[in-house]
């Protein structure tokens, strides 16, 4: 595999090795990343709906664009809006084509209006890295990068996109993609 330079747009693959139960064979997409440090978005771990949400909120969420996930372990009462709505570019942060990051209530109701065809992902929480850590976890292969795109973000379903990205990088990673979930099944 080539190297790939961590910056926001990157997808990391998590490696089989990491048995924490949140980040196993999860997918981050890289949002930020600095050289102080970096936060990225699970983007394949559905979330399970609290029933004690507004109804007349959760119905605006049974848009068949809008999907729900985990997106980290901070801040999980913080909602972040991955999407794929440009017009409204200067008040959102660009990732990569077609994918950008922001966006208020307004916007989500505007956006799963029937005419729109906006993909959105609703990510509760993210996960971060201070100063050097996520290079580290890289350089110690607990994360494989590969290139984000909208395809493989909004239009995979969540529980193949870490075997996809796996099956794009090629190579050794192809083969730990046909991992089941249960490793001690083997």
């Amino acid at each position: 595999m080539s190297e790939l330079k961590l910056k926001k747009g990157v997808l990391l693959a998590a490696s089989p090795e990491i048995e924490d139960p949140l980040t196993f064979k999860s997918v981050v997409l890289l949002c930020e990343h600095t050289a102080a440090g970096s936060f990225g978005l699970i983007i394949n771990k559905p979330l399970d709906i609290n029933p004690n949400i507004d109804p007349e909120f959760m119905a605006e969420l049974s848009h068949p664009n809008v999907h729900l996930r985990l997106g980290g372990p901070m801040r999980q009462g913080q909602m972040m809006l991955l999407h794929t709505d440009a017009r409204r570019g200067d008040q959102m942060l660009h990732i990569c084509d077609q994918v950008f990051l922001g966006g208020d209530l307004s916007f989500l109701q505007e956006s799963t209006s029937e005419s729109s065809d906006t993909h959105l992902i609703l990510c509760f929480g993210y996960l971060g890295w201070g100063f050097g850590e996520l290079e580290k976890e890289v350089l110690e292969g607990l994360w494989c990068p590969y290139p984000a795109n909208a395809e493989l973000i909004f239009n995979t379903l969540s529980q193949d996109v870490w075997g996809e990205v796996l099956k794009h990088i090629g190579g050794k990673y192809s083969s730990y993609s046909m991992l089941p979930d249960d490793l001690s099944a083997n």
